[in-house]
């Protein structure tokens, strides 16, 4: 695969950066330090597997961003998108079913994992050493190690751990030797041995064994005798202790049966008397007490308020326009706002019209005294923008006229100048002069002739003397003649030339003229309409019509403002209107018209009077209210004690009613509660008999007990055997002393079986033979299964030590060979191979020099040296991995001289052909090698996170300097 297209939107530097028609061989990107080439190698390393959320990486501006348009050998096209921590996206831009090619981001890097891409394929200094930086511990040092060898010899690194993991397995069971009495054959040996002692002593006590058995069978049949006196006697001491604990309150239980027959709250109703009625009748009365003393209280307050011998009529009418009351009160802060808004904009309105004539004033001291002269003056009549127009086009008119005088005289000038050159020019005769130019040249061929008579030579002389004369006669007087009659002929032409632009200008100035006078003749009507003076200018005329306009406008919006006025003041004085009306009623029920109220006419002007009377009217209604709400209470007082007791008529007193219903209560929870507590201490009593087995068994096998007898009764017969607590507690008392007689005895016989049960268990018998038998072939058959392990250990190691022998001697001569050809090349011939260390878990190689010497490690190579050889190793394997994915090399070859350099560049050409290349350097050398050793490379300027398409040779110039 190769990239066709990056656009690195946000990465660290890059910002909006984009690389197009990219070369499928060599990319040289080249640039100064800290110019962005390391990150530019971020971005190819981490493109197909996604950014690490690390703060070792460049941070971006606002999110990581970054698109690549792809190519695969298959010529198929895809778009790899990488944002943000996210997993790249791939989306494929082929018309092919996904069938066609790779679906994923990992299937487009032929599923290399991350690590093994970042090793081989993105190569900077780092990755050029022994133990690359950024490696996380051994596992990826042997890892790397693994990637290193190559597909042959990846899976033999493992070979040591192998053949180490089976050796100490095989040492920890049998050693070095394998013999049964060392390692871990050792337990189970000395554990047969100790089970054959064992069985020869358990032979040896098998008699005595058997009469110890026969004595510990009698013992445990005299202790279960003594269990069962025990037994016996502990029912009964455990009923003796029941009764013992329990017998004040048994007593307390038969006292309240004896009350409970007598008592007067038997005969009461269950249903009707509960302690939740007498709660609910408590609680009614409580509440009919409270509403009653409220509703008087209120009474006589509405009463002293209202002054009135009838405050019921006076209640009611309040209630009825209460809903009408708070409606106002609602809005008395909204309609008091409205009048200072109404106030506030007269008195604007007011003040408006005084500055609008003193504005007016202002503009004309004779609309002092009489303001309505303006309102005559009709500027609608004039249009705005036809006025300015016409004032346009008078000035236009008149700027264009004087331009055009000014150049008409311009062309009179020039005109008679014209005229005076003409007449200073004399008329020219060119004929003339070439026929006198003949006359001359025969005469000069005429003496010419004569004289060749006498002396050939002088006639040659005299003859073409003449000729000679003659042509430089015409050639002076006839060009001059020739010169001046073509300035004639200019001038002439000039000349007709101006007269037809006097003709045409003369045209125009007449048709300026024209519209000139018909615009003076239209800004002489706006003059009349607007009352001024035929001299005043199109200036004055446009600033007279803004000004008396505007004063005009303010007027209309004075008129409008003051009618808006008018409304709300005629709005207001309705809603006044209307609460006064309310309050008038209300007036007419309240003695001696309690209320004052304001003129109908002067509603506005004294409506703090009339919101006076509102809130006295609501202080009644409020009174009102309370009364009416207390009547209300008082009555749901009533209607809740008939709901809860239906005994209850209205004509009785709640009262009383409810005083009876409490005494009556108080009695039957009397004798309830008296029966609860007899069942309580009943079920208490029946529940530390029922607590136990023990306790429960104790009191039904006695020898007073019947069938049909409940515990209770059984506890009550026992009660009744005794007369006092006194004997109770003497009773007790005699048990537990023979109950401890007994339990020694039994101590004493417990002790003896357990003695003889231990001797049992020091003496042999058949169970103990046979148990040692098991112990012999148990240990027998591990030890084998032990050296089975043993054997297939030793056997594993065996095999892996001859597979690890035969491979690497096999890496030697073949798998390495390819890496070891590029160092050649690279070397000028001087390394011949590369081997395998001795240990492979290693991250090391062996070399040998063309001399036959043998290098054990890379330690002992120079740095340039060592580089190549890595480099070597990793271009190896990049020719083997399938398929050929970007290599990116970041300035890795700093430390090769000039002829290692040139043999790197020329390998690195080659692979240019089947691998896309990145080459990043601040090193000018570099780029004139590549320019100079390929032909397929693509040269781009770095700088400052910007990038720039440039020739190999500029590239090589710029980063000189």
């Amino acid at each position: 695969m190769r990239l066709k297209n990056l656009h690195l939107n946000d990465f660290g530097i890059y910002n909006n950066q984009k690389l197009e028609a990219l070369s499928p061989n060599i990319v040289v990107i080249g640039g100064p330090n800290r110019s962005g080439k390391t990150t530019f190698m971020h971005i190819l390393r981490y493109l197909g597997y996604g950014i690490p959320n690390t703060d070792k990486l460049p941070a971006p501006a606002d999110k990581y961003d970054i698109e690549a348009d792809i190519e695969t050998e298959d010529n198929l096209e895809y778009q790899l998108k990488l944002k943000g921590y996210a997993d790249p996206v791939l989306i494929s831009l082929n018309n092919q079913g996904p069938e066609s090619g790779p679906e994923t981001p990992g299937q487009l890097y032929n599923n290399l994992d991350r690590f093994t891409y970042h090793q081989i394929f993105t190569i900077s200094l780092d990755e050029l050493t022994k133990e690359p930086a950024g490696l996380s511990g051994k596992g990826d040092k042997d890892r790397l190690q693994s990637i290193l060898l190559g597909a042959g010899l990846s899976k033999i690194v493992e070979l040591p751990q192998a053949i180490s993991h089976f050796d100490n397995k095989a040492y920890n069971i049998g050693r070095t030797t394998g013999r049964a009495s060392v390692g871990e054959f050792k337990p189970y040996q000395e554990n047969i041995a100790e089970a054959e002692k064992k069985k020869n002593e358990a032979l040896k006590q098998v008699k005595k064994y058997i009469k110890t058995e026969e004595e510990i069978d009698n013992l445990k049949d005299t202790i279960d005798d003594l269990n069962n006196d025990l037994s016996s006697l502990e029912k009964k001491r455990i009923r003796i202790d029941l009764l013992k604990n329990n017998y004040h309150e048994f007593s307390k239980i038969l006292n309240l049966r004896q009350q409970l027959e007598n008592h007067s709250g038997a005969e009461l109703n269950q249903a009707k008397y509960s302690e939740n009625k007498k709660s609910t009748a408590r609680n009614l009365l409580d509440d009919f007490i409270s509403k009653n003393e409220k509703y008087q209280q209120e009474k006589s307050i509405f009463k002293s308020r209202v002054s009135s011998q009838n405050p019921e009529t006076i209640k009611n009418s309040l209630l009825n326009k209460s809903s009408d009351l708070e409606n106002y009160q609602k809005n008395i802060s909204g309609l008091k706002e409205k009048i200072d808004n109404f106030i506030q904009q007269k008195e604007r309105n007011q003040n408006e019209l005084k500055n609008i004539k003193a504005e007016a004033v202002e503009f004309n001291q004779e609309w002092e005294e009489d303001f309505n002269s303006i309102l005559s003056i009709r500027n609608d009549q004039i249009e705005r923008r036809k006025l300015l127009n016409n004032i346009a086009d008078f000035k236009a008119c008149r700027d264009n006229l004087e331009t055009s005088l000014d150049e008409k005289h311009d062309l009179e000038s020039r005109l008679t100048r014209l005229n005076e050159e003409l007449s200073s020019i004399k008329d020219g005769n060119p004929e003339r002069i070439f026929k006198n130019s003949l006359l001359i040249g025969f005469i000069s061929i005429g003496a010419g002739a004569s004289s060749a008579f006498f002396n050939i030579i002088a006639a040659i002389v005299i003859g073409g003397g003449g000729l000679l004369l003659s042509y430089l006669y015409y050639h002076g007087k006839h060009q001059k003649e020739i010169v001046l009659q073509d300035k004639k002929e200019n001038l002439d032409k000039e000349l007709e030339d101006i007269q037809h632009k006097l003709s045409l200008l003369e045209d125009e100035i007449e048709a300026i003229k024209a519209k000139k006078n018909s615009a003076e003749k239209e800004l002489n009507h706006y003059q009349e309409i607007l009352g001024l003076e035929n001299s005043a200018s199109p200036e004055l005329i446009k600033d007279y019509f803004n000004g008396l306009r505007d004063i005009n406008n303010s007027y209309d919006r004075w008129l409008n403002t003051r009618e808006e006025i008018q409304n709300k003041k005629e709005k207001i004085v309705r809603e006044l209107d209307e609460l006064r009306n309310l309050l008038v009623q209300l007036n007419s029920k309240l003695t001696d018209s309690a209320l004052i109220l304001p003129a109908e006419d002067r509603l506005i002007l004294r409506s703090e009077e009339l919101f006076s009377a509102l809130d006295k009217a609501l202080e009644y209604l409020n009174y009102a209210r309370n009364l009416n709400d207390a009547w209300q209470g008082r009555e749901t007082a009533k209607s809740d004690i008939s709901d809860k007791f239906s005994d209850f008529s209205s004509d009785r007193d709640p009262v009383e009613f409810l005083q009876d219903f409490i005494k009556k209560s108080n009695k039957f929870l009397e004798y309830r509660e008296k029966q609860n507590q007899l069942d309580q201490l009943t079920n208490q009593l029946v529940a530390k008999i029922s607590s136990a087995d023990h306790i429960k068994d104790s009191f039904i096998d006695s020898p007073l007990a019947n069938e049909t007898d409940t515990l209770i009764e059984l506890f009550q017969r026992h009660y009744n055997s005794f007369t006092s607590i006194e004997e109770v507690e003497t009773v007790y008392k005699n048990l537990k002393e023979e109950l401890d007689l007994i339990a020694k005895n039994k101590k004493m016989k417990e002790d003896r079986l357990q003695s003889l049960k231990d001797t049992k268990k020091e003496l042999a018998s058949p169970a103990k033979i046979e148990e040692a038998h098991a112990t012999i072939d148990n240990n027998q058959s591990k030890l084998k299964k032990l050296a089975e392990r043993y054997a297939i250990n030793r056997t594993a190691s065996f095999i892996f030590k001859e597979v690890q022998a035969r491979v690497i001697k096999r890496a030697r001569e073949e798998l390495l060979q390819p890496a070891a050809d590029l160092l050649s090349e690279m070397t000028a011939g001087e390394y011949q191979e590369i081997n395998p260390p001795a240990d492979l878990k290693e991250n090391d190689f062996k070399t040998r020099l063309a001399s036959g010497r043998e290098q054990e490690t890379v330690n002992i190579l120079s740095r340039g040296t060592k580089e190549q050889l890595f480099l070597a190793v990793r271009l190896s394997r990049i020719k083997e991995i399938k398929s050929a994915l970007p290599v990116i090399l970041d300035d890795s070859l700093v430390n090769f001289d000039r002829s290692h350099l040139i043999n790197t560049v020329q390998i690195l050409s080659r692979l240019g052909n089947s691998h896309q290349i990145f080459v990043l350097t601040c090193h000018p050398h570099l780029v004139r090698h590549i320019n100079d050793y390929t032909d397929n490379a693509q040269y781009w300027h770095l700088e400052s996170g910007k990038f720039k398409n440039v020739a190999g040779k500029d590239l090589y110039n710029l980063l000189l300097n």
